[in-house]
């Protein structure tokens, strides 16, 4: 008994399984067939002759009408089946036609994103591209503060107002030379208001066959050029350890070429760019 339970249990299971697999049009369409099934042999049944005479008559009669009405319901269940299926189908095609138009949405949002994407692009670049030119300004500045630049402003104003106020100083550096031009245009804007006069002839002198590097000083006597020199040569002030003195009329400070001992070691890209960012003079 426990057996045919559990064999009509397992049966029924898998042919659950199974109607679960098919739509409600195809559901319909298999009950119809099974009808039409029936009415067919509802028909054949009735054409038996199994029955004795005086009741053939009558029980083919009742079978032959169970038989269409069986058939007949078959049939119309093919109608119902055909009609579902082709709600179904329009149901599918319009899931179709949904499942397109969301794909080509998206696909429009993806370009236009694209789009967005490249124009963020573009700007980047344009931004990095003001940034590079940017920090090449700030190198070069950089490089023209550090390598031959005064430091020690005041000190050395104070220096110069204590020994040479009522002192005529020129200053003047190579033509050409613009490491030289900038250190020599900042000794003079020092000592203006300080000494009697600070005379600007930087970028003027003419260059020699064997140029003077570094600092010169020319003075009435060897010993102002040395107190001059000292004050010019005190620590943060004119870099580089290589001082010419010159007794002369007048007190003149030549700013040479590059110091032979820079206080920051140069780079090419800094020097390349301090080159072509000079003043109009040189």
């Amino acid at each position: 008994m426990n057996l045919w339970v559990f064999s009509m249990t397992w049966m029924f299971v898998r042919f659950a399984m199974w109607w679960s697999s098919f739509t409600r049009s195809e559901r319909v369409a298999l009950l119809a067939a099974f009808w039409v099934l029936l009415g067919v042999i509802g028909e054949e049944i009735a054409e038996l002759k199994f029955f004795e005479p005086e009741e053939r008559s009558r029980i083919k009669s009742a079978v032959k009408r169970f038989a269409i009405a069986i058939l007949l319901l078959g049939l119309a269940g093919d109608v119902v089946s055909i009609v579902t299926g082709q709600a179904e189908m329009a149901a599918l095609t319009k899931e179709a036609g949904d499942a397109k138009n969301s794909a080509e949405s998206a696909h429009a949002a993806a370009g236009s994103a694209e789009v967005d994407a490249e124009k963020a692009n573009l700007a980047l670049r344009m931004a990095q591209s003001k940034l590079d030119a940017v920090s090449q300004q700030a190198e070069v500045l950089a490089y023209i503060l550090s390598a031959r630049r005064v430091q020690d402003v005041d000190g050395l104003k104070a220096d110069l107002e204590k020994g040479f106020k009522e002192t005529r100083i020129a200053f003047d550096s190579y033509v050409g030379d613009t490491e030289s031009f900038w250190l020599c245009s900042q000794l003079v804007d020092v000592a203006k208001g300080v000494v009697m006069e600070s005379k600007d002839e930087c970028a003027t002198r003419p260059m020699e066959r064997v140029p003077i590097t570094d600092l010169y000083v020319s003075a009435p006597s060897i010993d102002e050029a040395m107190r001059l020199s000292r004050i010019l040569k005190k620590p943060r002030r004119v870099p580089g350890i290589f001082i010419g003195l010159k007794v002369a009329p007048e007190v003149i400070v030549t700013v040479g070429l590059k110091a032979s001992m820079p206080l920051f070691p140069e780079t090419k890209q800094a020097s390349k760019a301090a080159t072509s960012n000079t003043k109009a003079k040189p």
